[in-house]
């Protein structure tokens, strides 16, 4: 029997964009994560585009709108290891499933530009349900998409708020710590 493996995307396949960006513009941690949560939540809930939530933080925020696009859409960076290494776990009979908080069409685009749809069984995004991690509907939209029963199940996530609560759904937390430590964990 197969194991499932839900992969967050936003600090794990790719690098972090928007924590970064917040971090770096505003000094106090609270209010850079307050911030990003006012902006992106919205985003992730699919009730904003990305044209819009940049426009809102230009505005309320005093920057470009066009820098801001620039940034999110230039600030991609592939882990390009564990994706190999999520290949090879699906050559082995694993199913691997992206289970990210984005908003639509900002990650399905940056998975077509960078042709990353062909490493993943399935795509979850928040933005399409309209709930975000780690509300427990949204881990149980992904797992009723799957009809076959799995051996077992992870959810790999940079975010241990995300990871809150998942046993009680049958699904084994990992804490993304890098890729040597996740390939020891699943290996």
């Amino acid at each position: 029997m197969a194991r499932l493996i839900l992969t967050d995307c936003f600090g794990v396949v790719l690098d972090e964009i928007a924590p970064i960006w917040f971090q770096e513009h505003f000094r106090n941690p609270q209010e850079a994560k307050l911030l990003k949560d006012k902006y992106f939540v919205p985003f992730d809930l699919g009730d904003v585009s990305f044209d819009e939530v940049m426009g809102q933080m230009a505005e309320e925020l005093h920057f470009e709108k066009d820098e801001l696009k620039e940034y999110w859409l230039e600030g991609v960076v592939i882990n390009q290891e564990l994706l190999a290494f999520y290949d090879h776990l699906r050559e082995q009979g694993d199913i691997i499933a992206l289970a990210s908080n984005a908003g639509k069409p900002f990650l399905d685009d940056i998975l077509d530009q960078h042709d990353l749809r062909r490493h993943f069984d399935a795509v979850f995004i928040s933005s399409h349900f309209h709930i975000v991690k780690p509300n427990p509907a949204f881990y149980e939209k992904c797992l009723s998409s799957f009809s076959d029963p799995f051996s077992e199940i992870f959810m790999i996530d940079d975010s241990p708020a995300n990871l809150q609560g998942l046993r009680e759904l049958g699904i084994q937390p990992i804490l993304f710590q890098g890729n040597e430590e996740l390939r020891k964990r699943l290996g």
